[in-house]
C-alpha cells in the first residue's frame, strides 16, 4: 500500500457488492414516492458488476489470518470485516440483489491509486432508519478462507514433502473440485518434512492444519491480488523495525502505547513431540533443565505429522 496525504475515510474509501447492473422497480425509504419514477433503476440485462455503493465509510475494521495456538503454531482462521456506512438514498432492504452470500470488497481509491484491503462475503447488513438523518447501514462480511477449508478432496501427496509443497499440492487438488484459487507458497531450504500421508475425503482445512502444526508457518488469503500466501517459520535475512512517524519505512511501526506483561502460562519447558501418521509412531522428549529450573516444570504435548524423529529435532 502507499501513504495518502489528507486520508478521508469518507472518500478514498470504497465498498463495493457484485450485483447485477439493475434492478425493477427498487422503492428507496425517504426518496421515492408511490407511483413514481425516483428509484434505483430497472435494467433486466442480468449482468453482474462491482458496483460502488455511493455511501459515505464511517468506519472499517478487518482482520487477515487467524491466531496462535498454544503459544506455539498458527490457528489459521477466517478474515473477517465489519463496515459502518451512512447514505441518503441507498437502502439495502429494498434491494433485491443483496443477500448472504454476494461478493463484497474495499477499496482504496485516490487518483489512479488502487488497492483492495479486504473481499470476502455478506454475512449480514443491517440497517437504523430515523428522521431526518441519512440510513445508518452496518455490514458483516467473511473472506473465502470459509469456504476453502470446507472444500472436500482425495488428498494424496507426492511423497515426502515439505510444508509449503504439502500446501501447493492441496491447492492443486481443490482446483481440481471446481473451486479456483491461486498459490503463492515460498519454500525454504531448511523447512523440515512431512510423511506424505494419504488421506481420502479430508477437506483443505484438515491438510492446513497438519502443515501449519509441522512447518510452524503462517497462512492467509491476500483480498488484492485473491491468492493464498504461505509463509514457513525459517526465512532468510534479517528483519528491521523503526518506530516513529516515517510511515514509508520498511518494518515500520507506528508509535502507540507499549504494554509490558509476563505470563507462565505461555512457558513450556517439557515438550513431547508424537509423530501424527505411520504404524509405529515415535515420540519424543524435549526439555530446557534451565527454564525447568527456574519456573518448574510446564509441560505439553504435540501430535505433529513429521516424518522422522530427526525433523522432529529440527
Amino acid at each position: 500500500m502507499a501513504v495518502i496525504p489528507d486520508f478521508d475515510i469518507a472518500t478514498d474509501i470504497k465498498v463495493e457488492m457484485l450485483l447485477p447492473e439493475g434492478a425493477r422497480n427498487v422503492f428507496v425509504l425517504g426518496i421515492s414516492t408511490l407511483g413514481g419514477t425516483n428509484v434505483l433503476g430497472d435494467d433486466p440485462s442480468g449482468n453482474v458488476v462491482w458496483q460502488d455503493l455511493k455511501c459515505e465509510v464511517n468506519r472499517v475494521q478487518t482482520s487477515i489470518g487467524g491466531s496462535i495456538a498454544s503459544n506455539v503454531f498458527f490457528q489459521a482462521d477466517s478474515g473477517k470485516a465489519t463496515i459502518q456506512m451512512q447514505s441518503w438514498e441507498f437502502d439495502p432492504n429494498n434491494y433485491p440483489a443483496i443477500r448472504p452470500g454476494i461478493e463484497i470488497r474495499v477499496r482504496v481509491v485516490r487518483d489512479a491509486y488502487d488497492f483492495v484491503i479486504w473481499h470476502g462475503t455478506l454475512d449480514d447488513i443491517n440497517v437504523t432508519y430515523a428522521p431526518d438523518q441519512q440510513n445508518q447501514i452496518t455490514v458483516n462480511a467473511t473472506d473465502f478462507w470459509a469456504l476453502l477449508v470446507n472444500r472436500r478432496f482425495d488428498y494424496v501427496p507426492s511423497g515426502v514433502i515439505k510444508p509449503s509443497y504439502a500446501i501447493g499440492e492441496a491447492i492443486t487438488d481443490v482446483n481440481a473440485t471446481g473451486f479456483s484459487i491461486g498459490y503463492a507458497g515460498v519454500t525454504i531450504l531448511d523447512e523440515w518434512f512431512m510423511s506424505g500421508t494419504s488421506q481420502a475425503n479430508t477437506t483443505f482445512g484438515a491438510v492446513a492444519a497438519d502443515c501449519l502444526n509441522t512447518g510452524l508457518g503462517f497462512i492467509w488469503i491476500n483480498p488484492n491480488d485473491e491468492l493464498l500466501y504461505y509463509r514457513p517459520r525459517s526465512a532468510s535475512g534479517v528483519a528491521v523495525y523503526t518506530i516513529g512517524n516515517n510511515h514509508g519505512d520498511p518494518g515500520h511501526l507506528c508509535m502507540a502505547d507499549l504494554d509490558s506483561a509476563m505470563q507462565s502460562e505461555h512457558i513450556f519447558n517439557t515438550v513431547l513431540v508424537t509423530q501424527k501418521y505411520g504404524g509405529s509412531p515415535f515420540s519424543v522428549l524435549y526439555e530446557d533443565s534451565d527454564s525447568i529450573d527456574l519456573f518448574g516444570q510446564r509441560s505439553e504435548n504435540f501430535t505433529v505429522d513429521l516424518d522422522t524423529s530427526g525433523d522432529a529435532d529440527q
